[in-house]
């Protein structure tokens, strides 16, 4: 069995680390959310530990991606609760997040617990909310949205709209520069592309380059 702990904080990989070897798990460990991101399908873990304190904005990209192709997952989340909104714990109940926890007694209970039926009841709901995984130019966010253009029989047309979760990470002062990294997730498959920003709001005008 494979645990797949992605944080920065020494002590969480450690403890948390700790209950995890001493249940036969194997430990794979990223500090770079993204380098994890990258990877996730080929390691495929059994358990994946994502801190939210470390990456507090992209633990749900990992988190939706991971859902997406792991169905049979456990993911546990570890959080501040004095930064962690009640829209915060919302999106992490409809992600399939099985325990959010704040200390390592929490872990090591949520951990203990061997029944799988403590899943939301409206989970498979979000199989396909991230089609798209886009770039920021600028300043390298993730921003998680779905495509919304048609495709052409060769894969995508020139020009893709995404329809973004976050409008204001991608703004109008973006037009015209290049998104370097654009992963499309389609039937199955997976895409990495380039593009032009064409026009910004809800939904981002892209074209290929």
């Amino acid at each position: 069995m494979k645990a797949l702990i992605v944080a920065e904080d020494e002590e969480l990989i450690e403890k948390a680390g700790n209950s995890l070897k001493a249940s036969g798990y194997d430990l794979i460990i990223y500090k770079w959310l993204l380098k994890a991101l990258e990877n996730i399908e080929e390691i495929s873990p059994d358990l994946i530990l994502i801190s939210a304190v470390d990456y507090p904005r992209h633990w749900k990209v990992l988190t939706v991606y991971a859902s997406s192709i792991l169905k049979d997952t456990d993911i546990f989340l570890y959080i501040n609760p004095a930064a962690f909104s009640e829209d915060e714990e919302r999106k992490a109940e409809l992600l399939n997040i099985k325990t959010c926890f704040s200390s390592f007694l929490d872990f090591d209970k949520a951990f203990a617990k061997t029944d799988n039926d403590i899943k939301i009841e409206n989970a498979e709901t979000i199989k396909s909310v991230t089609d798209c995984l886009l770039e920021s130019p600028e300043s390298n966010i993730l921003v998680t949205g779905k495509l919304c253009s048609s495709m052409n029989e060769n894969g995508l047309s020139d020009i893709i709209k995404v329809k973004v979760d976050f409008e204001d990470i991608i703004t109008s002062e973006d037009i015209g520069k290049t998104v370097r990294h654009i992963t499309v997730f389609t039937a199955g498959k997976t895409q990495t592309l380039a593009a032009v920003i064409k026009s910004v709001g809800d939904i981002i005008e892209l074209e290929l380059v």
